[in-house]
């Protein structure tokens, strides 16, 4: 066995670990990505909007999910859900 073939074996298996290292990395931010759809998706549908609110809204997210994950929670809820209760009661 020469000298070139033993480098690159050594080469294919740190090859080999960093592309599992990639794919474990992509698994984890795309279920992650997913779990925060499902979480908005139920937000909006156990939310006091009317029907056709909440399937706009629901539209918005299935269609542009970024988009719409950020636009429901930064101007989307009702404004109840929204408003933290006071604290300071004289």
């Amino acid at each position: 066995m020469s000298y070139l073939d033993n480098n690159s074996h050594l080469i294919a298996i740190s090859d080999t670990a960093t592309t599992l290292a990639g794919i474990l990395f992509w698994t984890v931010l795309m279920a992650a990505y997913l779990a925060l759809i499902l979480f908005t998706l139920r937000k909006i549908i156990h939310s006091s909007l009317s029907t056709p609110a909440r399937t706009r809204w629901a539209w918005l997210v299935v269609l542009a999910p970024l988009l719409g994950i950020v636009l429901w929670f930064l101007a989307g809820r009702p404004a109840a859900a929204r408003q933290r209760p006071s604290t300071d009661q004289a």
